[in-house]
């Protein structure tokens, strides 16, 4: 592919492929080079990966998946044993591009195997930042104690060591350690579940000072259920949070419960709940704060409708001010038709006029299929509105693509034009016209 922007221009290339030489043995590879030309590019590599499988081996080099918990990218080696569902062997190692922000090489070893009647996994991890100057040392475990339809329950426990070399936070070692558990119980009429992880404030990787339950019962009868529920989430580190819309704004260091009630037949569920919230967050602290959810959930052959509504009313105890948080959207789909909204808000923790920070954007579009369902056509219109700003902006987008009746050749056409935007702004919404195909 080439690409020019400006008086820039860049060209790129890559392959792939794969060969099966018979049932035990196949091989796979790929490589992409990075953008090439006269560009500044220090932050692109030339990405590849080989991957071999031998009967219950499989050995990949290059780009490897890596462990959860660090955030590493780099190049490595992949060896694996997968003997059944119950039975995996695994050594990772991955070392860092020397450009790459994040600089860190992690070398990972799991083991998940069948005891008995137990499902036994482990999984030792030693992750060296040299940008932190940090080498973090991690065993990870958990035993499936009892796995029927009925009853599911498995315990986790790990610790961790984190070796620093610079004085901040501390030159030395910290110790850590977590665990947790997993239970599920079905009867006749009654749902239990339970769930509970801890991970001390000097456990290593992403879930450091991490705590996270979740209790339910539920009674069910026909199509009908009643429960009782406790939810509670804190965590450290605020890593994969949505910082544009925060609609997660209610799934992280908050205490939640209350009750729930549902119905539900073969093509619609309504599920409602209501019961008090407390905590703090980096915006608000939430004090005994009423909360209220609405799902509803539809479809009937090529409709559906979809409405989530989460919303908590209180007053802050540090502004002496009521105040609000809402997650919403409503989704709706049928043949010719396709209508989506959101609203969000979330107090800002100030007694500033509107005490939050509230975003609306919404689209609707029409759908069109021709020759036998293989041309489709869509064009759409979407607005994205802040509380801050007394600017709308909204803008037009739309597709076209055709398909053979066998599915062999696919041509398409996607565009965008804003027809408001204001530069330098960081919305959800192109600012820029831009046309897309696709052969």
């Amino acid at each position: 592919g080439v690409l020019s922007v400006g008086d820039q221009f860049s060209y790129y290339f890559g392959v792939s492929g794969s060969y099966i030489f018979n049932k035990h043995n196949d091989l796979q590879f790929f490589y992409q080079s990075k953008q090439l030309g006269n560009v500044m590019n220090t932050l692109q590599q030339n990405p590849f990966s080989i991957r071999y499988r031998h009967k219950k081996w499989v050995a990949t080099a290059g780009q490897v998946a890596a462990p959860f918990g660090f955030q590493v990218y780099g190049q490595g080696f992949s060896l694996a044993y997968l003997d059944s569902d119950k039975s995996e062997f695994s050594v990772t190692g991955i070392l860092h591009r020397k450009n790459d922000f994040f600089q860190s090489d992690n070398f990972t070893a799991r083991g998940r195997y069948q005891f008995k009647s137990l499902v036994v996994s482990h999984e030792g991890i030693v992750n060296i930042d040299h940008m932190r100057q940090v080498n973090s040392y991690l065993l990870n475990n958990e035993v499936g104690i009892i796995n029927t339809k009925k009853v599911n329950f498995s315990l986790l426990a790990g610790v961790g060591m984190e070796e620093f070399s610079v004085p901040a936070p501390v030159k030395g070692l910290t110790f850590g350690y977590g665990g947790g558990y997993n239970f599920f119980l079905k009867a006749k009429s009654l749902e239990a579940a339970s769930t509970f992880q801890y991970y001390s404030p000097d456990m290593p990787g992403f879930y450091k000072g991490y705590l996270n339950h979740n209790h339910s019962i539920n009674w069910k009868k026909e199509n009908r259920t009643v429960g009782i529920f406790y939810s509670s989430s804190f965590i450290q580190q605020n890593i994969y949070r949505d910082s544009l819309f925060n609609s997660d704004i209610l799934s992280y260091n908050i205490d939640h419960y209350g009750i729930n009630t549902g119905w539900s037949n073969k093509g619609l569920s309504v599920n409602a709940g209501i019961g008090m919230m407390n905590g703090g967050s980096s915006f608000s602290n939430l004090s005994n704060f009423l909360s209220g959810n609405l799902n509803v959930n539809w479809a009937k052959g090529d409709k559906s409708l979809s409405l989530i509504l989460r919303n908590g009313f209180g007053k802050d105890p540090v502004t002496n001010t009521n105040q609000y948080v809402s997650i919403n959207s409503l989704s709706l789909n049928t043949r010719f038709l396709m209508l989506s909204a959101n609203y969000n808000r979330f107090p800002d923790g100030t007694e500033s006029k509107g005490n939050g920070t509230e975003s609306i954007n919404g689209l609707v579009g029409t759908n069109f299929a021709f020759i036998d369902r293989r041309l489709f056509c869509n064009i759409n219109y979407n607005v994205f509105k802040t509380l801050q700003s007394a600017e709308v902006r909204h803008g037009f987008g739309g597709s076209l693509s055709y398909k053979t009746r066998t599915g062999g050749f696919l041509i398409s056409l996607t565009g965008n034009l804003p027809v408001t935007g204001v530069d330098g702004e960081l919305i959800p919404l192109d600012r820029q016209r831009n046309v897309t195909l696709n052969i």
